[in-house]
């Protein structure tokens, strides 16, 4: 598949400043759970028959006879040609990242071999999840069609709504306990000696380096919270030290796009079992963060996708793929260093201007997308894997 295809271009990222939008950039909002059924009615495809929705339906309805995972496959095209075809993997391979979407995101990457799949277009048989949807931005894709929306899916019991009202809750609302402000001034030197920081916005008289700073910091930058003390959480400093070095050690291999000061560690009983920095650039893979990268080296250690009894410990607040790794991988909490903000403010701003994404209205959004693309015979794939007695992972 790679010898017919040419890898995509990749551009740099333009830096663009609207002045309308530097008021609140919280990472919440209070519409992403009606957002579906609104894009949905709105955007009807009109096509009976789509060749490349077929490729992931047949996809799909693979991996349900043969128990791969639950019923769902995707498609990837460039030009008109397929280059990725994948679908749900998730307990055959142990690994909760393993999504129809994930999967041919990677196996796309692998075959052009780039992480920017700009000039690409997604087709996937239901509604992808937020871990799903932050992959689609992260790749860059061009447009998305989707066949079935996430309460199809919830028919069936795939609810994916639960997901999405998470997003809507403050952090100490939230399911997974987020624990927040760990080490947070050790953390910011970090970024402080970044080499984006350094390179990009303290250049120029650091003229960057203010507009971002007035654009993204304020009172919730880094908000320090309880440790956890008399709540049977386990929270200390050795730990986020741990998650520090990690991303310095990824800083220092330079294996992602910018050297960004990312990384993760995961630990269960006093034990480190999974470390990752942001390996983007290494292995041409944009669902490759550091979160994910120590989720799935927990994995393999565990020998299982679920990690109920561990806890993630992040120097920067998960972006929204990373955060729906950590839910579907069932972490028990989640200890984090600095905001999404700070981050932005110190020249990262792609983790939270992705949330801002699920935020917005379908139409508005970077990634065009169409909606109920053949979407009874992506249904049909629910009523296979129900007929098969499939099992809810």
């Amino acid at each position: 598949m790679a010898a017919v295809a040419e890898s995509c271009p990749q551009p740099e990222d333009p830096i663009v400043v609207k002045k309308q939008q530097s008021p609140d950039m919280t990472i919440r909002s209070e519409s992403t759970a009606e957002t579906s059924v609104d894009a949905a009615s709105a955007n009807h495809s009109t096509e009976d028959f789509n060749p490349f929705m077929n490729a992931a339906i047949s996809s799909a309805l693979a991996g349900v006879h043969q128990e791969h995972g639950g019923p769902f496959g995707a498609c990837i095209v460039k030009n008109g040609v397929i280059v990725a075809c994948s679908h749900n993997m998730v307990p055959t391979n142990l690994d909760p990242t393993c999504h129809a979407e994930m999967n041919c995101i990677r196996q796309a990457c692998k075959a052009l071999s780039t992480h920017d799949l700009s000039c690409c277009e997604l087709y996937t048989t239901c509604e992808p999840c937020p871990m799903c949807w932050g992959a689609a931005n992260w790749a860059r894709l061009r447009k998305i069609h989707i066949g079935c929306t996430r309460q199809t899916a919830a028919k069936y019991g795939f609810d994916d709504e639960f997901f999405y009202q998470e997003l809507d809750l403050p952090h100490d609302k939230r399911a997974i306990k987020h624990m927040k402000g760990i080490m947070s001034d050790q953390v910011r030197k970090v970024f402080e000696e970044s080499h984006t920081y350094k390179k990009r916005l303290r250049s120029g008289g650091g003229i960057l380096a203010k507009i971002y700073q007035q654009m993204f910091l304020d009172d919730d930058s880094i908000t320090p919270s309880d440790d956890g003390k008399g709540q049977g959480m386990t929270c200390t400093d050795e730990w986020m030290q741990a998650a520090i070095e990690v991303a310095l050690e990824g800083q220092r291999k330079g294996e992602s796009k910018e050297r960004e000061p990312f990384g993760a560690i995961v630990v269960k009983d006093g034990v480190i079992v999974g470390r990752g920095y942001n390996t983007v650039l290494r292995d041409d893979d944009p669902t490759a963060t550091a979160e994910v990268n120590a989720i799935r080296a927990a994995c393999k250690v565990e020998n299982s996708y679920k990690l109920v009894d561990h806890e993630l410990y992040t120097t920067t607040e998960p972006d929204p793929m990373s955060l729906g790794a950590i839910y579907w991988a069932r972490l028990n909490a989640i200890h984090i260093g600095v905001s999404q903000k700070l981050a932005a403010a110190f020249g990262h701003p792609d983790g939270l201007l992705h949330y801002k994404e699920l935020e917005t209205d379908f139409k508005e959004r970077a990634i065009e997308s169409e909606w109920n693309v053949m979407a009874d015979g992506c249904e049909n794939v629910f009523k296979s894997w129900k007929k098969l007695q499939g099992i809810l992972y």
